[in-house]
Parts: C-alpha cells; structure tokens; sequence
C-alpha cells in the first residue's frame, strides 16, 4: 500500500493488516517522533513494553536472563509476521540524520528494504544499504568471487526496487568485507538500523546479525519479519 510519497511493505505472510509495532524499551523511553510518524502514516498500532535491560545489564550475569526474554519477543513476534523496535537512544553525535538496512537478498528482505525506506521518509534521513560478503571468504577463495557478485546483484535489485517508488530518500549501497555481526558494532554509523528478524514460519530462528544488533547496535533497531522460503 502506499501512504503519501512512500510505498510500505505488505505483511510477509499475506494478510491484510499488518500486527501492532511492538517497541521493546527502557521504563523511561520515549518514543521517537520518526516512530510515531511512521506509524501513523503506515496505520500501524503500537505495543509498548518496559522490557528493554539497562547498560549496566550487558555485562551483569544476571542481565542474561532479561535479554533472553527480549529476543523471545522479538524471534516470537516477527516469525509471526509483526515488527520490533528496539527503541534506545543512538549515540551518533554529528552528521544528517542517516537509516541503515542490512539486506540479506531479495525478495526475503523486501519488508526490510520497504520499511527502512519509509522510516528514512519519516526521520527524514538518507538510506544507506548494506550488504555483507564475509571474510571467512579468503581473497583466494573459490567462492569470493560468485559471493561478491550476488551481494552486487542483491544491492542493484534494492536500489531498482526504490527506484520504482515515488519517494524522496536519497538512497546508496554498499558491499561491504566483514563477519556480517561486526556490521552493528560501536563503528555503526546510524541513526536507526533497520534489519530482517526471523523469517515468518514455525523456525522461529534469529540469525547472527539480528541477535548481535539487538544486543549491541548503539542506534534504536527495526527489527523486520522476513518472508517465507517458497516451498518446493
């Protein structure tokens, strides 16, 4: 569907209406105006819940067990077809406002690509898109060479996607040559990082990326559900 300049990702598994935005955040978080202006423009409800662990928890033994239910809620949410936000404050300090989507390939991440467009209309910011190659595939590698092509091949089909929308986010791409969960470290320069969650289905799986930028990103995560692998 399309609301103003911007077309939103359908719900994965087909339905009509897409499940409320569940935030997942400190008792004392507020919600980001980009969020609530996405939400609105989307008609997407919205689910709050104060679950979200301190800082001081990310390295308390005892925090382990508040984090294990987050990602329950996240891997349980979007492999029913909802979206997550993990709403923390970003520690980018200078620079346009800027939204990062980590695409995996296409069509699987087209929820992800749809959404991180229309929050970059929101914020408003520029989009940047990520694809990873990585360096587990030595320079001498016999697949490097297939790998970087089809992470160009994924970006290209990303950047003609938004080309056929009518939106005004200015829009790059990059491959990029690293462990895909290094993407989301300190260095991530973002003001929203946008990703695929669990793919919708019984799986209920939370790859690397997904768990590391939960845990770890220092930017609020839109964590995207990815749709199903076609049968047969």
């Amino acid at each position: 569907m399309r609301s103003g300049g911007i077309a939103f990702a359908p719900p994965p598994n087909g339905s009509a209406v897409r499940a409320p935005l569940l935030v997942c955040e400190r008792p004392e978080s507020a919600l980001p105006r980009w969020a609530s202006a996405w939400c609105d423009q989307a008609r997407l409800g919205i689910s709050r819940r104060p679950t979200l662990p301190s800082p001081a928890a990310q390295s308390c033994p005892g925090g382990a067990g508040e984090w294990a239910r987050v990602m329950s809620d996240v891997c349980t949410t979007t492999a029913a077809g909802g979206t997550v936000l993990i709403n923390r404050p970003s520690r980018r300090e200078s620079g346009p406002p800027r939204v990062v989507a980590a695409v995996q390939d296409v069509p699987g991440d087209q929820t992800v690509l749809l959404d991180a467009a229309a929050c970059a209309e929101a914020l408003p910011a520029e989009l940047a898109l990520v694809h990873c190659v990585p360096i587990s595939f030595g320079e001498r590698s016999v697949g490097l060479d297939a790998a970087v092509d089809r992470g160009r091949t994924v970006l290209e089909e990303c950047l003609r996607l938004l080309g056929q929308l009518d939106h005004r986010t200015r829009a790059s791409a990059r491959l990029e040559r690293a462990n895909p969960h290094e993407l989301v470290d300190e260095e991530l320069d973002a003001d929203l990082l946008v990703i695929g969650g669990s793919r919708v289905g019984p799986s209920r799986e939370l790859g690397l990326v997904a768990v590391s930028a939960v845990r770890h990103a220092p930017c609020p995560v839109l964590v995207v559900p990815r749709r199903p692998v076609p049968k047969g």
